[in-house]
């Protein structure tokens, strides 16, 4: 027998629970590998995109890096992905290029030219001209975590033709995830993290048998989910929604 919300307090919610022997062995095991294989510079994943970035975080000066820190710590991965659209719709947090000098500013665009220069050609040139029309002056660059290499890292860089994410938490800083987005041109959507933010109806009312406790019926656990999908107009593919396919969505 297991909750019916296992899932979601795991993967949406990320509520820690204390890992398994399995999981701290195979932790151990990759770490190990990754170590007895390291690559030397020049054949790193990702080299440049982590180099710049530390680079630019360095310059900044000291009197900016209030501005330019929006966590001590890393956020754990990048924020955006389908169906989590809420922080195109924010002011863009950390420092404005506008407030970097000249060097600075070349070393940003530098940053933003390599994650292009991963797209075909026409592609690259073409957005790489949309953020320049847009002007580069509102361009933002934030960090999060620690301006080391060795130690959990997170940086952003966001204007209104692009946001860029770049994060290097896993495995003490050895294993990065990034992400190149237009605010303006978003798709796809997360339908499987959607459904797993309420559960399926059939979990509820069989954990209400389970438990002989009908407030767990999911009719009377709904007021609660559409109260949260529409808290301050929070974004989310469900809101609204008041049933179910009676179908088994796994």
């Amino acid at each position: 027998m297991s909750c019916p919300l296992k899932y979601r307090f795991r993967v949406v919610d990320r509520l820690p629970e204390k890992p398994s022997a399995a999981a701290v062995r195979g932790t151990v095991v990759h770490a190990v590998l990754e170590r007895l294989f390291d690559l030397p510079r020049g054949q790193r994943t990702l080299e440049q995109e982590q180099d710049l970035g530390l680079a630019l975080a360095r310059a900044v000066d000291p009197s900016l890096r209030a501005r330019l820190l929006i966590g001590s710590s890393s956020l754990g991965d990048i924020v955006t992905g389908p169906g989590r659209r809420e922080l195109f719709a924010t002011a863009p947090a950390g420092v404005a290029l506008a407030a970097l000098n000249g060097d600075q500013r070349t070393l940003a665009v530098r940053l933003v030219e390599t994650y292009a220069r991963n797209m075909r050609a026409e592609i690259a040139d073409d957005e790489l001209r949309r953020m320049r029309a847009a002007g580069l002056e509102a361009l933002h660059f934030a960090w999060a975590g620690a301006i080391d290499p060795a130690r959990p890292h997170y940086y952003r860089l966001h204007g209104p033709t692009l946001l860029i994410e770049y994060d290097n938490t896993q495995n003490d800083a050895n294993h990065i995830h990034s992400v190149w987005h237009d605010p303006a041109n978003d798709f796809g959507a997360d339908l499987l993290r959607a459904h797993y933010e309420r559960g399926h109806p059939l979990d509820f009312d069989h954990w209400a048998n389970v438990t002989k406790d009908d407030s767990w019926r999911f009719e009377n656990v709904l007021k609660y989910f559409l109260r949260t999908e529409n808290y301050h107009g929070r974004y989310t593919l469900l809101s609204g929604i008041t049933s179910f396919p009676t179908a088994d969505f796994e």
